[in-house]
């Protein structure tokens, strides 16, 4: 478990963040981080809990993200992230916990999640698909 809450961190978030293959769970919510979400994410295979809400971070959400097979909390909210939610996300099996509210998302949550058994916390017109 990495967890760096809170602490007036700056900068971006390493590349080099991949090598911490065993880590489970990383929390760098309440920051001051900026730029993107490095697509090297995706290779920590391992990681149930990503928690980057918070931030300045911008840019597109990584495709990656649909790698972290384990991940069952994905918060992504108050941070100014772009472009479409990415269709990977409806492949994450075990994600129960998903918030992306406050950002500067377009479209709709990929229809994809209409056959994952999620607790909807997205907002801000990002709802789940109807049925």
């Amino acid at each position: 478990k990495l967890d760096l809450m809170g602490n007036g961190l700056t900068g971006k978030i390493p590349h080099s963040l991949h090598q911490l293959v065993h880590l489970q769970e990383l929390d760098l919510r309440n920051n001051k981080l900026e730029g993107s979400i490095p697509e090297s994410i995706g290779q920590l295979s391992n990681l149930s809990t990503l928690k980057l809400n918070s931030n300045r971070l911008a840019g597109d959400i990584p495709e990656s993200i649909g790698q972290l097979l384990k991940l069952d909390t994905l918060y992504l909210d108050f941070n100014e992230l772009t472009g479409s939610i990415p269709g990977s996300i409806g492949h994450l099996p075990k994600l129960t916990r998903l918030n992306l509210e406050c950002n500067k998302l377009t479209g709709a949550i990929p229809g994809e999640q209409a056959r994952l058994t999620l607790l909807w916390e997205a907002k801000e017109g990002l709802r789940p698909p109807s049925s």
